[in-house]
């Protein structure tokens, strides 16, 4: 049952960015990918 519902989700989710991506949208909507730098320290053992 979880099977059907994951993929009828899927299809419906493929549907949308298929139609997004004929009108010309971008995919993941108008977010521009803006990159937060962290440094991490490694741990020293």
């Amino acid at each position: 049952f979880f099977g059907f519902c994951a993929m009828a989700l899927y299809g419906y989710d493929a549907w949308l960015k298929f139609t997004a991506f004929r009108s010309g949208t971008p995919a993941q909507g108008e977010h521009h990918s803006s990159k937060q730098v962290s440094t991490v320290t490694s741990p020293a053992y």
